[in-house]
């Protein structure tokens, strides 16, 4: 069932695999078997449920987020003072910024609490790190068990032990000096030299020019000036290599992906190969995005963006045409979804053997199936046509109706408000 009013900007449809209720660009609510969505004022508002996961989102007050795997866990942000969740073993955490608080999971850090920030800080790892810092991040000292010690007074100096392996800083960075597995040292821009196993590297006036390489694998790395001028080889165990001239030229290739760049960043070539596709892609930033995928089971999908004309995007039997497009960015559904399509000038869909199309506001809407195919212009005509050439006509909003085809013409009885099938 698909009802639309308002030339399309109210709309109700359902069938067997989802439901959807909306009143474009106000809100816009779905639901699929396994997964729900709401769109409020998109994107300054969002719900958006799936199986072991809801995530909640009003900008720019914060956000709720819910998720079950590997087991119940749950954290929000009301912006940009309070913070709060439970972690999946049970524990609860709550920040009031910047007063004093905890956070669980936060970039890098399985645990940060502070008070009065950044007056005082402290910082727990997942590596076994932990750091105390005052004024953070001036004064600060770390322990890592009996493996590992730090403290420095940033940026002024610096030390650290993790087992072997040392590292120093003075003035910071202009002057580092690392041993252990990695040796190093650096006095920047100036200078710079590291060593890991076989592999040699150099800098000069940092980070315009520079070199590494390591003999055993054949790897070499040169920036002569970064990042205008690289050339790669035997990079990631020797499947990886690459070549840039910016803006003329740029060049790299892998096991997977060949990309080619001319006159960066206008002109792009992209060549995948992966186990389950393969894909051919090129661009012209910002205006034209084009790819081509060939996947595994043998069928085929392709997208044409061409900003701010048109966007066309087809995959195995399913397609759809959208004129004009706003964005430069393609693959942006629900941005096109909430927005666009209200006020598109044209909207073509194909669905297995349903087709859809429809003009600005439905001023002009067709569909067609393997039964039928209907055109209207709302409160003027309309029309549908059976697959035995059937014409059955309705104009001024059904006052006037009559069929026209192999059984010769004949009045139909009004139907207002029309049109009647």
């Amino acid at each position: 069932m698909d009802v639309e009013a308002l030339g399309g900007i109210l709309r109700w449809r359902r069938n067997p695999e989802r439901t959807e209720v909306a009143a474009f660009p106000v809100l816009r609510v779905e639901s699929r078997e396994s997964s729900s969505r709401v769109d409020v004022l998109f994107p300054l508002a969002l719900s958006h449920k799936t199986a072991g996961n809801h995530f909640v989102y009003a900008f720019p007050l914060g956000w709720w987020r819910r998720r079950d795997d590997p087991a119940p866990n749950w954290d929000f942000a009301l912006l940009p003072f309070f913070f709060g969740g439970r972690q999946e073993s049970g524990e609860g955490w709550f920040a009031f910024f910047p007063l004093f608080g905890t956070h669980r999971g936060l970039l890098t850090i399985d645990r940060l609490r502070y008070v009065l920030f950044p007056l005082y800080v402290s910082t727990e790892k997942k590596d076994g790190w932990r750091t105390e810092s005052v004024l953070w991040p001036i004064f600060g000292w770390s322990r890592k068990g009996d493996a590992g010690k730090a403290w420095r007074v940033f940026p002024l100096v610096g030390w650290t032990r993790d087992g072997d392996d040392r590292h120093f800083f003075l003035l910071w960075p202009i002057f580092q000096r690392e041993s252990g597995r990695r040796t190093s040292i650096h006095v920047l821009p100036i200078f710079g030299r590291a060593r890991e196993g076989n592999q040699v590297s150099t800098t000069v006036l940092w980070p315009f020019f520079g070199w590494s390489r390591n003999p055993e694998t054949g790897f070499f790395v040169l920036d002569a000036p970064w990042p205008l001028v690289r050339i790669l080889r035997h990079a990631r165990g020797g499947t990886t290599r690459g070549t840039r001239v910016i803006p003329f030229f740029a060049h790299r290739e892998s096991k997977d992906i060949r990309s080619r760049t001319f006159l960066w960043p206008l002109f792009w070539i992209r060549e995948e190969e992966q186990p389950g596709f393969t894909r051919r892609s090129f661009l012209f930033l910002p205006f034209v995005v084009a790819s081509r995928t060939r996947r595994g089971d043998g069928t085929t999908a392709a997208l044409t963006h061409v900003w701010p004309f048109f966007h066309r995007e087809r995959s195995g039997e399913e397609s759809e045409v959208w004129i004009p497009t706003l964005l430069p960015f393609p693959r942006l559904a629900a941005f096109r979804e909430n927005v666009e399509r209200p006020f598109a000038l044209w909207i073509s869909e194909r669905k297995g053997g349903a087709v859809t199309r429809r003009g600005f506001l439905d001023l002009y809407r067709e569909d067609a199936d393997e039964t039928s195919r209907r055109w209207s212009v709302p409160l003027l005509a309309a029309c549908r046509t059976t697959p035995d050439g059937t014409r059955d006509w309705s104009t001024l909003l059904g006052l006037l109706r009559f069929r026209t085809g192999p059984g010769g013409f004949r009045l139909l009885a009004p139907a207002f408000p029309g049109p009647g099938f």
